[in-house]
């Protein structure tokens, strides 16, 4: 069944005075649990009905509202996009999900509620959160996946990096990494780079980024990244407050940084008023949906190398960068030891650990003083075993990459599934990720349906992302959901 545009059953174009006329019809347990009230308002009163969309088969929408609030204007409207400020409750209070929620009178609308109403079987009902993935709004009408698409962060745990932490959390240990499991999965990583590495393992990837700039700083340091790394978007200026020092962006060529970006800013080298660039930084894969070859990182570190400065790889998603390179130990090592990179902060959050990351430094004389500064950015663990008995589970007999495969694999299908639809002007992932552009009434539904990230609001440009427990099943019910609403709301 196709999306259905917003001017459907339940949806009033034109005001009225009497809520016997609202169409629609009750399909939910808490649209039967609240009272109407329809004669409240009669008279000189007359109910303000917001339009919005269709609820006929809705199954978890927030009420927070009966027929029986009115207002003293007569024959009126509120456009979809109006905001209200303030309505105050009828006489029997307000309600959600089917439970009175007491308020006074003459208080006004909670902020969190202040959204879109619309008529619901003579029930005025709150348009949900986008952001509650349980939400599900019925301009689909299809069955939603059973896994979502808005991160790979959104993933459970893999099977067998759970049966690691069990094992691990037998009897005591000694802290903060004097354990046998962090001895074993510090070794491990020697063996995957084929040299020695020094590993220090940290909480999370802003603060392994953190620990990697905050060791690579000199006085007046700066950092060279472009302007969507994560770094600079998604970590509320950490590297600024926590480092001190200064991010020199540039604009991003598909999300990547190119070697005359770093000779632009090395102009500045030896002038007392700049900061100063002494760490180059890139992403792999990229904040978008490509992968640097092993000849551009090896270009970026000759490029930063010549002008002194040293080259941070953030890795959240390395394997899958190391899985679109052909699959192999030696493919990570292509685009990391061979190339030239200085330190990597290595993801394991979002290929299949519960938490953790490890940051790298490939050449272990640059992590002289790291342990400290690991200590006072807060990221080292006490029970450190956690951490790297879910890292060696990963490691051990290619784990890690076959999660990641996988990932990748289904953001493939789902390419597949969808790229004769030239609306959504999607290019083909290197990883797993892709990004359509939609239309916001589209977007909107299917964000309701199956919950995804807006990506570049100015350009109406979203993101959809594939995990290690992302099944063929998901993939193509959501592709299906995909072309529901690009009909529906073409």
């Amino acid at each position: 069944m196709q999306a259905k545009p917003s001017q459907r059953s339940g949806v009033l174009d034109q005001p009225v005075e009497d809520l016997e006329q609202v169409p629609g019809r009750r399909t939910s347990t808490e649209c039967s649990e609240i009272p109407v009230g329809v004669a409240h308002g009669a008279g000189k009163h007359v109910h303000r009905i917001v339009q919005g969309v269709d609820l006929a088969a809705s199954q978890n929408q927030l009420l927070l509202g009966d027929a029986n609030i009115s207002f003293p204007t007569t024959r009126h409207v509120v456009p979809l996009a109006t905001r209200l400020a303030a309505v105050p409750p009828g006489p029997t209070g307000w309600f959600g999900l089917g439970q009175r929620m007491s308020a006074p009178a003459t208080a006004p609308l909670p902020v969190r509620c202040r959204r879109d109403w619309f008529c619901h079987d003579k029930t005025l009902v709150m348009r949900p959160r986008l952001g509650v993935h349980q939400t599900r709004c019925m301009a689909i009408d299809l069955p939603a996946p059973a896994t979502g698409f808005s991160s790979d962060n959104s993933a459970g745990t893999h099977p067998l990096v759970l049966e690691a932490l069990a094992r691990a959390n037998a009897g005591h240990a000694l802290a903060y990494g004097n354990d046998p499991h962090t001895t074993a999965a510090r070794l491990a990583f020697d063996e995957l780079f084929g040299r020695t590495v020094e590993t220090l393992f940290v909480w999370n990837g802003t603060g392994g980024n953190v620990l990697a700039l905050a060791t690579l700083q000199r006085p007046g340091g700066a950092v060279v990244c472009t302007d969507s790394a994560h770094l600079h978007v998604d970590e509320t200026g950490a590297p600024e407050r926590v480092v001190g020092t200064k991010l020199l962006t540039v604009a991003h060529a598909n999300g990547k940084l190119l070697p005359h970006h770093i000779a632009s800013h090395a102009a500045v080298l030896g002038v007392v008023h700049h900061a100063q660039p002494c760490t180059v930084s890139i992403t792999q894969a990229t904040e978008y949906w490509t992968v640097y070859s092993p000849a551009e990182v090896a270009a970026i570190c000759d490029e930063a190398h010549r002008h002194g400065m040293k080259v941070h790889l953030d890795g959240a998603r390395i394997a899958n960068a190391a899985c679109a390179l052909g699959g192999s130990v030696e493919a990570l090592r292509s685009f990391t030891v061979e190339a030239g990179v200085d330190v990597v902060t290595f993801g394991g959050t979002k290929n299949g650990m519960m938490y953790g990351e490890a940051v790298v430094f490939l050449d272990p004389a640059l992590a002289s003083g790291a342990q400290y500064l690991r200590k006072q950015v807060t990221q080292l663990p006490s029970k450190m075993r956690y951490v790297a008995a879910q890292f060696s589970a990963c490691l051990q007999d290619g784990l890690w990459l076959r999660t990641a495969a996988h990932s990748n694999a289904m953001a493939a299908r789902l390419y597949e599934a969808l790229a004769d639809i030239a609306s959504l002007a999607i290019d083909a992932p290197e990883a797993n990720s892709l990004y359509p552009t939609l239309a916001p009434a589209a977007a909107e539904a299917l964000q309701a349906w199956a919950y995804f990230y807006p990506w570049d609001a100015a350009s109406n440009r979203y993101r959809w992302m594939t995990a290690w427990d992302t099944t063929p099943e998901d993939v193509d019910r959501f592709a299906a959901g995909i072309r529901s609403a690009a009909a529906g709301y073409a």
